[in-house]
Protein backbone atom coordinates (compact mmCIF):
# COMPACT_ATOMS: atom_id res chain seq x y z
CA UNK A 1 0.00 0.00 0.00
CA UNK A 2 0.97 3.61 -0.54
CA UNK A 3 1.97 4.05 3.08
CA UNK A 4 3.04 0.89 4.79
CA UNK A 5 3.54 2.17 8.30
CA UNK A 6 0.49 2.51 10.53
CA UNK A 7 0.86 4.88 13.45
CA UNK A 8 -1.19 5.37 16.57
CA UNK A 9 -1.71 8.96 15.46
CA UNK A 10 -3.13 8.31 12.04
CA UNK A 11 -4.53 4.95 10.90
CA UNK A 12 -4.64 4.49 7.18
CA UNK A 13 -7.00 2.17 5.30
CA UNK A 14 -6.56 1.00 1.75
CA UNK A 15 -9.04 2.30 -0.79
CA UNK A 16 -10.18 -0.69 -2.77
CA UNK A 17 -12.73 1.02 -4.97
CA UNK A 18 -11.13 3.74 -7.04
CA UNK A 19 -12.90 6.99 -7.79
CA UNK A 20 -10.78 8.69 -10.37
CA UNK A 21 -11.15 12.25 -11.55
CA UNK A 22 -9.23 12.87 -14.75
CA UNK A 23 -7.97 16.38 -15.16
CA UNK A 24 -6.25 17.54 -18.31
CA UNK A 25 -2.84 18.78 -17.23
CA UNK A 26 0.15 20.24 -18.96
CA UNK A 27 2.02 17.00 -18.45
CA UNK A 28 -0.80 14.85 -19.79
CA UNK A 29 -1.17 13.03 -16.49
CA UNK A 30 -4.14 12.37 -14.25
CA UNK A 31 -4.68 14.40 -11.11
CA UNK A 32 -6.19 12.70 -8.12
CA UNK A 33 -7.47 14.34 -4.97
CA UNK A 34 -5.84 12.47 -2.12
CA UNK A 35 -8.23 11.16 0.49
CA UNK A 36 -7.38 11.78 4.12
CA UNK A 37 -8.41 9.81 7.17
CA UNK A 38 -7.62 12.81 9.33
CA UNK A 39 -9.33 16.19 9.49
CA UNK A 40 -6.13 18.08 10.33
CA UNK A 41 -4.52 17.70 6.89
CA UNK A 42 -4.40 20.46 4.29
CA UNK A 43 -7.47 19.86 2.12
CA UNK A 44 -6.37 21.17 -1.27
CA UNK A 45 -3.15 19.28 -2.03
CA UNK A 46 -3.18 16.89 -4.97
CA UNK A 47 -0.67 14.67 -6.66
CA UNK A 48 -0.30 13.70 -10.27
CA UNK A 49 0.46 10.20 -11.36
CA UNK A 50 1.62 8.30 -14.35
CA UNK A 51 -0.98 5.75 -15.45
CA UNK A 52 -1.62 3.01 -14.55
CA UNK A 53 -1.84 3.59 -10.82
CA UNK A 54 -3.27 1.79 -7.82
CA UNK A 55 -4.77 4.62 -5.81
CA UNK A 56 -4.50 4.09 -2.07
CA UNK A 57 -5.65 6.08 0.94
CA UNK A 58 -3.14 8.68 2.03
CA UNK A 59 -2.94 12.02 3.72
CA UNK A 60 -3.63 14.92 1.41
CA UNK A 61 -0.53 16.53 2.87
CA UNK A 62 2.65 14.47 2.97
CA UNK A 63 6.33 15.29 3.24
CA UNK A 64 9.10 12.80 2.55
CA UNK A 65 12.08 12.51 4.89
CA UNK A 66 15.63 12.07 3.69
CA UNK A 67 19.25 12.10 4.85
CA UNK A 68 22.79 12.13 3.55
CA UNK A 69 24.59 9.35 5.46
CA UNK A 70 28.17 9.55 6.67
CA UNK A 71 29.40 6.19 5.38
CA UNK A 72 29.49 4.26 2.13
CA UNK A 73 25.96 3.13 1.29
CA UNK A 74 27.24 0.16 -0.70
CA UNK A 75 28.39 -1.32 2.63
CA UNK A 76 25.47 -3.19 4.21
CA UNK A 77 26.91 -2.56 7.67
CA UNK A 78 26.73 1.18 7.06
CA UNK A 79 23.24 0.77 5.63
CA UNK A 80 22.09 -1.10 8.73
CA UNK A 81 23.73 1.23 11.25
CA UNK A 82 23.09 4.64 9.71
CA UNK A 83 19.83 4.20 7.80
CA UNK A 84 17.98 1.19 9.19
CA UNK A 85 19.27 2.20 12.63
CA UNK A 86 17.81 5.67 12.18
CA UNK A 87 14.53 4.18 11.00
CA UNK A 88 14.36 2.02 14.13
CA UNK A 89 15.16 5.00 16.36
CA UNK A 90 12.26 7.18 15.20
CA UNK A 91 8.65 6.37 15.88
CA UNK A 92 6.88 4.10 13.34
CA UNK A 93 5.77 5.96 10.27
CA UNK A 94 8.65 8.43 10.16
CA UNK A 95 11.18 6.34 8.27
CA UNK A 96 13.51 7.77 5.66
CA UNK A 97 12.24 7.65 2.06
CA UNK A 98 15.12 9.43 0.29
CA UNK A 99 18.90 9.06 0.65
CA UNK A 100 21.22 11.66 -0.82
CA UNK A 101 24.56 10.92 -2.45
CA UNK A 102 27.20 12.88 -4.36
CA UNK A 103 28.91 11.76 -7.53
CA UNK A 104 30.71 13.29 -10.51
CA UNK A 105 30.29 12.87 -14.23
CA UNK A 106 34.01 12.18 -14.41
CA UNK A 107 33.98 9.66 -11.54
CA UNK A 108 33.53 5.92 -11.05
CA UNK A 109 30.32 5.05 -12.85
CA UNK A 110 30.27 1.43 -11.69
CA UNK A 111 30.22 2.73 -8.13
CA UNK A 112 27.21 4.92 -8.92
CA UNK A 113 25.38 1.82 -10.17
CA UNK A 114 26.21 0.01 -6.93
CA UNK A 115 24.92 2.93 -4.84
CA UNK A 116 21.66 3.19 -6.77
CA UNK A 117 21.00 -0.54 -6.48
CA UNK A 118 21.97 -0.89 -2.82
CA UNK A 119 19.66 1.94 -1.83
CA UNK A 120 16.78 0.62 -3.92
CA UNK A 121 16.84 -2.92 -2.55
CA UNK A 122 17.06 -1.54 1.00
CA UNK A 123 13.90 0.51 0.55
CA UNK A 124 15.29 3.98 -0.24
CA UNK A 125 15.01 6.26 -3.26
CA UNK A 126 18.27 7.89 -4.31
CA UNK A 127 18.75 11.65 -4.65
CA UNK A 128 21.93 11.95 -6.73
CA UNK A 129 23.79 15.26 -6.83
CA UNK A 130 26.11 15.07 -9.84
CA UNK A 131 29.06 17.45 -9.82
CA UNK A 132 31.75 18.06 -12.42
CA UNK A 133 35.37 19.15 -12.55
CA UNK A 134 34.58 21.17 -15.67
CA UNK A 135 32.92 24.53 -16.16
CA UNK A 136 29.35 24.91 -17.34
CA UNK A 137 30.64 26.30 -20.64
CA UNK A 138 32.89 23.30 -21.19
CA UNK A 139 30.04 20.90 -20.41
CA UNK A 140 27.61 22.72 -22.70
CA UNK A 141 30.17 22.69 -25.51
CA UNK A 142 30.75 18.93 -25.32
CA UNK A 143 34.03 18.64 -23.39
CA UNK A 144 32.82 15.68 -21.30
CA UNK A 145 30.21 14.15 -23.59
CA UNK A 146 31.79 10.70 -23.32
CA UNK A 147 31.70 10.81 -19.53
CA UNK A 148 28.09 11.97 -19.52
CA UNK A 149 27.16 9.18 -21.94
CA UNK A 150 28.81 6.63 -19.67
CA UNK A 151 26.97 8.09 -16.70
CA UNK A 152 23.68 7.98 -18.61
CA UNK A 153 24.30 4.34 -19.46
CA UNK A 154 24.49 3.60 -15.73
CA UNK A 155 20.89 4.78 -15.39
CA UNK A 156 19.85 2.93 -18.52
CA UNK A 157 21.37 -0.36 -17.33
CA UNK A 158 20.07 0.09 -13.81
CA UNK A 159 16.53 0.91 -14.99
CA UNK A 160 16.60 -2.19 -17.20
CA UNK A 161 16.50 -4.36 -14.06
CA UNK A 162 12.84 -3.42 -13.74
CA UNK A 163 10.61 -2.85 -10.76
CA UNK A 164 10.08 0.82 -11.58
CA UNK A 165 13.66 1.78 -10.73
CA UNK A 166 14.17 5.53 -10.76
CA UNK A 167 16.19 8.20 -8.95
CA UNK A 168 16.15 11.94 -8.44
CA UNK A 169 19.02 13.49 -10.40
CA UNK A 170 20.36 16.98 -9.61
CA UNK A 171 23.04 17.88 -12.18
CA UNK A 172 25.57 20.56 -11.17
CA UNK A 173 23.97 21.37 -7.83
CA UNK A 174 24.61 24.74 -6.12
CA UNK A 175 25.53 26.23 -9.49
CA UNK A 176 24.88 29.73 -8.13
CA UNK A 177 27.84 29.40 -5.75
CA UNK A 178 31.45 30.44 -6.33
CA UNK A 179 32.68 27.30 -4.52
CA UNK A 180 32.02 25.01 -7.51
CA UNK A 181 34.01 25.14 -10.75
CA UNK A 182 30.83 25.09 -12.86
CA UNK A 183 29.23 27.91 -10.89
CA UNK A 184 28.39 31.57 -11.43
CA UNK A 185 27.43 31.23 -15.11
CA UNK A 186 23.63 31.25 -15.56
CA UNK A 187 23.57 31.17 -19.36
CA UNK A 188 25.96 28.28 -19.74
CA UNK A 189 24.48 26.36 -16.82
CA UNK A 190 21.13 26.31 -18.60
CA UNK A 191 22.86 25.18 -21.77
CA UNK A 192 24.74 22.48 -19.83
CA UNK A 193 21.56 21.24 -18.13
CA UNK A 194 19.80 20.93 -21.49
CA UNK A 195 22.85 19.22 -22.99
CA UNK A 196 22.95 16.64 -20.19
CA UNK A 197 19.27 15.88 -20.66
CA UNK A 198 19.77 15.57 -24.42
CA UNK A 199 22.56 13.02 -23.95
CA UNK A 200 20.40 10.97 -21.57
CA UNK A 201 17.67 10.90 -24.22
CA UNK A 202 20.13 9.99 -26.98
CA UNK A 203 21.45 7.10 -24.89
CA UNK A 204 17.95 5.74 -24.51
CA UNK A 205 17.60 6.31 -20.77
CA UNK A 206 13.91 5.66 -19.95
CA UNK A 207 12.23 8.95 -19.19
CA UNK A 208 10.53 7.53 -16.09
CA UNK A 209 13.85 6.39 -14.57
CA UNK A 210 14.94 9.96 -13.83
CA UNK A 211 13.25 12.85 -12.04
CA UNK A 212 15.22 15.95 -12.98
CA UNK A 213 15.99 18.35 -10.13
CA UNK A 214 17.04 22.00 -10.15
CA UNK A 215 19.17 22.31 -7.00
CA UNK A 216 20.77 25.72 -6.38
CA UNK A 217 21.96 27.08 -3.07
CA UNK A 218 19.31 29.25 -1.43
CA UNK A 219 21.62 32.14 -0.65
CA UNK A 220 23.39 33.96 -3.47
CA UNK A 221 26.36 36.23 -2.95
CA UNK A 222 25.40 39.90 -2.89
CA UNK A 223 25.64 41.45 -6.32
CA UNK A 224 25.37 38.15 -8.18
CA UNK A 225 22.33 36.69 -9.99
CA UNK A 226 19.76 34.90 -7.87
CA UNK A 227 18.88 31.27 -8.51
CA UNK A 228 16.02 32.29 -10.80
CA UNK A 229 18.60 33.28 -13.42
CA UNK A 230 19.77 29.66 -13.59
CA UNK A 231 16.36 27.99 -13.86
CA UNK A 232 16.22 25.75 -16.98
CA UNK A 233 12.44 26.11 -17.22
CA UNK A 234 9.38 24.07 -16.29
CA UNK A 235 9.64 21.82 -19.33
CA UNK A 236 13.11 20.62 -18.25
CA UNK A 237 12.59 20.22 -14.51
CA UNK A 238 10.46 17.90 -12.39
CA UNK A 239 11.50 19.13 -8.92
CA UNK A 240 12.84 22.47 -7.69
CA UNK A 241 14.99 22.52 -4.58
CA UNK A 242 17.66 24.41 -2.68
CA UNK A 243 20.29 24.06 0.05
CA UNK A 244 20.10 25.92 3.36
CA UNK A 245 22.07 25.52 6.61
CA UNK A 246 22.37 27.04 10.07
CA UNK A 247 26.14 27.11 10.71
CA UNK A 248 25.63 28.61 14.14
CA UNK A 249 28.67 29.44 16.21
CA UNK A 250 30.58 26.27 15.49
CA UNK A 251 34.30 27.14 15.67
CA UNK A 252 34.69 25.87 12.10
CA UNK A 253 31.80 28.00 10.83
CA UNK A 254 32.62 30.55 8.12
CA UNK A 255 30.25 32.99 9.81
CA UNK A 256 29.44 33.19 13.50
CA UNK A 257 25.69 33.56 13.39
CA UNK A 258 22.70 31.56 14.64
CA UNK A 259 19.89 31.52 12.08
CA UNK A 260 16.46 30.18 13.04
CA UNK A 261 14.69 28.07 10.41
CA UNK A 262 12.68 30.91 8.88
CA UNK A 263 15.94 32.72 8.10
CA UNK A 264 17.56 29.61 6.65
CA UNK A 265 14.64 28.79 4.36
CA UNK A 266 12.92 32.14 3.76
CA UNK A 267 15.21 34.85 5.06
CA UNK A 268 13.13 37.98 5.69
CA UNK A 269 16.24 40.04 6.53
CA UNK A 270 17.44 40.31 2.94
CA UNK A 271 15.74 41.53 -0.21
CA UNK A 272 15.66 39.39 -3.33
CA UNK A 273 17.91 37.88 -4.62
CA UNK A 274 19.55 37.31 -1.21
CA UNK A 275 16.52 36.20 0.78
CA UNK A 276 12.97 34.84 0.66
CA UNK A 277 14.12 31.56 -0.84
CA UNK A 278 10.93 29.50 -0.46
CA UNK A 279 8.68 32.33 -1.58
CA UNK A 280 10.85 33.03 -4.62
CA UNK A 281 11.10 29.38 -5.56
CA UNK A 282 7.35 28.97 -5.38
CA UNK A 283 6.87 32.09 -7.51
CA UNK A 284 9.47 30.87 -10.01
CA UNK A 285 7.93 27.42 -10.46
CA UNK A 286 4.43 27.33 -8.96
CA UNK A 287 3.56 23.97 -10.55
CA UNK A 288 6.63 22.17 -9.23
CA UNK A 289 7.09 20.47 -5.84
CA UNK A 290 9.84 21.85 -3.63
CA UNK A 291 12.54 19.74 -1.99
CA UNK A 292 14.98 21.02 0.60
CA UNK A 293 17.86 19.25 -1.10
CA UNK A 294 20.45 19.89 1.62
CA UNK A 295 20.00 21.21 5.14
CA UNK A 296 21.42 20.98 8.64
CA UNK A 297 22.11 22.80 11.86
CA UNK A 298 24.99 23.07 14.27
CA UNK A 299 24.41 22.75 18.01
CA UNK A 300 26.77 25.65 18.75
CA UNK A 301 25.01 28.74 20.04
CA UNK A 302 26.82 31.92 21.10
CA UNK A 303 27.13 30.47 24.61
CA UNK A 304 28.62 27.20 23.38
CA UNK A 305 27.35 23.77 22.34
CA UNK A 306 23.70 23.38 23.30
CA UNK A 307 21.61 20.25 22.82
CA UNK A 308 18.35 22.09 23.69
CA UNK A 309 19.08 24.74 21.05
CA UNK A 310 19.65 22.13 18.35
CA UNK A 311 16.59 20.16 19.44
CA UNK A 312 14.43 23.27 19.17
CA UNK A 313 15.90 24.23 15.81
CA UNK A 314 15.16 20.78 14.40
CA UNK A 315 11.64 20.76 15.78
CA UNK A 316 10.91 24.26 14.47
CA UNK A 317 12.48 23.56 11.06
CA UNK A 318 10.46 20.45 10.30
CA UNK A 319 7.25 22.05 11.55
CA UNK A 320 7.86 25.14 9.40
CA UNK A 321 8.71 23.18 6.27
CA UNK A 322 5.75 20.84 6.68
CA UNK A 323 3.45 23.85 6.88
CA UNK A 324 4.87 25.58 3.80
CA UNK A 325 2.79 24.99 0.64
CA UNK A 326 4.56 22.90 -1.94
CA UNK A 327 7.34 21.41 0.19
CA UNK A 328 7.39 17.66 -0.45
CA UNK A 329 10.75 16.48 0.91
CA UNK A 330 13.46 17.48 3.39
CA UNK A 331 16.90 15.85 2.97
CA UNK A 332 19.13 16.38 6.00
CA UNK A 333 22.94 16.45 5.84
CA UNK A 334 23.48 13.84 8.55
CA UNK A 335 27.28 13.87 8.50
CA UNK A 336 30.16 16.03 9.62
CA UNK A 337 31.39 18.04 6.65
CA UNK A 338 34.99 18.63 5.64
CA UNK A 339 35.18 21.78 7.74
CA UNK A 340 34.06 19.90 10.84
CA UNK A 341 30.57 21.34 11.32
CA UNK A 342 28.46 19.18 13.65
CA UNK A 343 25.44 18.63 11.41
CA UNK A 344 24.27 15.11 12.41
CA UNK A 345 21.07 14.66 14.40
CA UNK A 346 21.60 10.89 14.62
CA UNK A 347 24.94 9.18 15.26
CA UNK A 348 24.72 5.38 15.62
CA UNK A 349 25.68 4.17 19.08
CA UNK A 350 26.04 7.71 20.46
CA UNK A 351 22.92 8.73 22.44
CA UNK A 352 24.51 12.11 23.24
CA UNK A 353 24.25 12.92 19.53
CA UNK A 354 20.79 11.55 18.84
CA UNK A 355 18.61 14.63 18.98
CA UNK A 356 15.11 14.26 20.32
CA UNK A 357 13.98 17.42 18.53
CA UNK A 358 14.06 15.60 15.20
CA UNK A 359 12.46 12.47 16.63
CA UNK A 360 9.59 14.45 18.12
CA UNK A 361 9.06 16.62 15.04
CA UNK A 362 8.68 13.79 12.55
CA UNK A 363 5.96 12.03 14.52
CA UNK A 364 3.55 14.48 12.85
CA UNK A 365 1.30 12.49 10.48
CA UNK A 366 2.27 14.39 7.33
CA UNK A 367 5.79 12.94 7.50
CA UNK A 368 5.33 9.65 5.71
CA UNK A 369 7.44 6.85 4.33
CA UNK A 370 6.89 5.92 0.70
CA UNK A 371 8.77 2.98 -0.77
CA UNK A 372 10.78 3.40 -4.00
CA UNK A 373 8.36 1.18 -5.91
CA UNK A 374 5.37 3.22 -4.74
CA UNK A 375 7.11 6.56 -5.26
CA UNK A 376 7.99 5.57 -8.82
CA UNK A 377 4.26 5.50 -9.62
CA UNK A 378 3.47 9.07 -8.68
CA UNK A 379 4.41 12.43 -10.04
CA UNK A 380 4.72 14.82 -7.13
CA UNK A 381 3.07 18.23 -7.36
CA UNK A 382 2.88 21.10 -4.86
Amino acid sequence: MFINIVTSILRKTLIVGMAILLVAGSLGSASFAAVSASSNMAPNDTFQSYLPIALNDTSSRYVLLGVYPHGDVTNQGVMDAELHGLDAWVNPGAQISIVGIFSTFEGNHDYVFQQLEKLWINGYTCFNNVESTHTSSQIANGAIDNQIRNFANVFKDWAAQGGGRFAYLAPLQEMNGNWVVYGMDPTNFKRAFAHIRQIFAEQGVPANSVRWVFAPNGWSKKGTPGFESYYPGDASVDIVSFSGYNFGFNPASPSQDWQPPIEVYNNPNFPSPEGWYLDRMRAMAPTKPIFISQTGTSAYFSTGESTPRKDKWLSDAYAYLASYPGVRAVIYFNLVNQQGIDWPFYVPGDPAHQYQGYRDAVTAPWFQYISPQELSQIYLTP
